[in-house]
């Protein structure tokens, strides 16, 4: 699987990171943000979030991660 720089990380997503992983749910950094990110759209939105809603969330993280592993990849 592929890792996110230390350098390139996000505090507050490292620790609740490790919090997930003391509390055994393993949780790598990039699926940590896919929960932060779903846990800001259903504070923002609550039970109304659409389908739409999601799936734009889903393709704009897609996105971010692609496009920073391919970054990555370049830079080796």
């Amino acid at each position: 699987m592929k890792e996110v720089k230390i350098k390139d990380r996000d505090e507050k997503i490292e620790q609740i990171r490790m919090m997930l992983n003391m509390c055994e749910v393993g949780a790598g950094y990039v699926t940590t943000d896919i929960i932060l990110e779903c846990i800001k759209l259903y504070d923002k939105l609550g039970g109304s979030a659409t389908v739409d809603d999601v799936t734009k969330l889903y393709f704009e993280l897609k996105n971010k991660w692609d496009k920073y592993f391919e970054e990555q990849e370049k830079n080796k």
